[in-house]
């Protein structure tokens, strides 16, 4: 109905329901109540949604380029993303799993080729758009030149002054390289190669810098 839609809506633009319950009666019991036979799902879709985050909010929506903007700034960490401050629905558990949020990603059946093997489940759910899926992964991975794009901006600075540092140094210390008479063998003292200090950001994650 109109008021459990706008409450849905007005829940997604950021109003907050988790605030002290009125006379010991907390909003998603009043939802629960009033929209028992108009919208019974409202209540426990309030229950799944009420520790949402913006990043939680971008899956939720499939909006792809929101979540990539998400990503690239300096206001989401690995606990946006993981819910390592105790979230049990993750943002990553909604793109990686949404069959088991199926008020979040309601979806039906695969029509399946009928010569398809019965291997296949009739009730597969169609999962959640595969990119998000992608672009979450790599973010919590450690970075990767792959990945660079969808690192927080000061990460992404920092990545770029250290390589390019690096290879300042290798510049100037391959001038003063050492010949050696010794048939064609030719020593140098460069610093580390920059393929080293990749291997070395390799170990970082998002929250490094």
């Amino acid at each position: 109905g109109s008021t459990s839609q706008l409450a849905r809506m007005l829940v997604r633009r950021g109003a907050s329901f988790c605030g002290p319950a009125i006379c010991d009666i907390s909003v998603i019991d009043l939802a629960r109540v009033s929209s028992a036979v108009e919208d019974p799902d409202l209540a426990p879709w309030l229950e799944i949604v009420q520790d949402f985050n913006k990043v939680h909010w971008a899956c939720e929506s499939e909006d792809v380029t929101l979540l990539v903007s998400l990503l690239r700034s300096d206001s989401v960490t690995m606990s946006d993303i993981c819910g390592l401050d105790g979230c049990a629905t993750t943002p990553l558990n909604l793109v990686l799993h949404p069959e088991k949020f199926p008020l979040l990603f309601p979806r039906k059946p695969v029509e399946l080729d009928p010569f398809v093997t019965s291997d296949s489940s009739v009730n597969k759910i169609v999962a959640s758009n595969p990119s998000m899926a992608t672009l979450l992964t790599l973010a919590t991975g450690t970075w990767h030149p792959r990945a660079h794009h969808i690192f927080p901006a000061s990460f992404r600075r920092t990545v770029v002054l250290v390589l390019c540092v690096a290879q300042r140094l290798q510049t100037r210390e391959h001038r003063r390289s050492i010949k050696v008479r010794s048939g064609n063998e030719k020593v140098n003292c460069n610093g580390l190669p920059i393929e080293i200090w990749m291997q070395i950001l390799s170990f970082c994650g998002r929250d490094d810098w």
